[in-house]
């Protein structure tokens, strides 16, 4: 078993805007309700794909 992350899968994830507005807005380690992110991404993208994609 790979005990280094998939590199592609997550530049692939990062390459998005509205989800590096969401993941620059994360960095401050405080708590945001999905409101609040979707308004960091502008509506640029539903946040369902980017919380399937980090979590998996």
């Amino acid at each position: 078993m790979n005990e280094y992350p998939d590199l592609q899968k997550t530049i692939r994830a990062l390459a998005d805007k509205s989800r590096m507005e969401i993941l620059t807005a994360l960095i401050d380690r405080k708590f945001h309700t999905v409101s609040e992110l979707a308004k960091k991404a502008k509506g640029q993208s539903t946040l369902k794909p980017l919380v399937l994609k980090l979590t998996e």
